[in-house]
C-alpha cells in the first residue's frame, strides 16, 4: 500500500502543477530486482486510487529484466536474482546495472514522463531499509502500472 500511496501523492502533485483533474491511465516500469510484488501492487492501486482523481484509471506495468556486469571479465548478462554468478567466467563479483527501478513512465491526464520519485522507495525496499510499517504495507499491497 505504501508504494501505491506514494504513487497517488506523485499524481496529485502533478495534477496541481499542471492543473488537470482526471487521470485515466498510468504506466510503470518495474525492475525484476526491485523487490516489488506486482500482483500486490495491482490490488493496492485500485484500493488506494478510490475517491481520487485516478479512480478507475488503467494500470499497466512493464517489467524490466535484471542485468549485471561481471567485475572479473566485464561481461554483461541478465540475472533473475542478486548474487548469481557470471555465466561467462563463473565469478560472483557482479554489479547490478539494471532491473532495480520503479518508475512512472507515463500518465494520461497531463504530461508525466520518467518520474523517478518512487526509485528511492524501491531501492530502500530492495536493500531492506524500509521501516517495519512500510514493509508491512508493501508486503500486503498490490502493485500496478497504467499506460495508454
Amino acid at each position: 500500500m505504501a508504494l501505491c500511496e506514494s504513487l497517488l501523492e506523485l499524481i496529485e502533485q502533478q495534477a496541481r502543477a499542471q492543473r488537470f483533474t482526471r487521470v485515466s491511465a498510468v504506466c510503470l516500469e518495474v525492475g525484476r530486482l526491485a523487490a516489488v510484488e506486482i500482483e500486490a501492487l495491482r490490488f493496492g492501486f485500485d484500493v488506494v486510487m478510490r475517491g481520487s482523481l485516478a479512480e478507475g484509471a488503467t494500470l499497466e506495468i512493464t517489467e524490466i529484466p535484471g542485468r549485471a556486469r561481471c567485475l572479473a571479465c566485464d561481461a554483461t548478462h541478465e540475472v533473475a536474482a542478486r548474487g548469481e554468478p557470471c555465466p561467462r567466467c563463473g565469478g560472483y563479483g557482479t554489479q547490478i546495472i539494471d532491473g532495480t527501478q520503479l518508475r512512472v513512465k507515463e500518465r494520461e491526464g497531463g504530461e508525466l514522463r520518467e518520474q523517478h520519485v518512487l526509485d528511492e522507495f524501491a531501492h530502500r525496499l530492495a536493500a531492506g531499509t524500509v521501516g517495519e510499517g512500510d514493509a508491512a504495507h508493501a508486503a500486503g499491497s498490490s502493485r500496478r502500472a497504467y499506460c495508454r
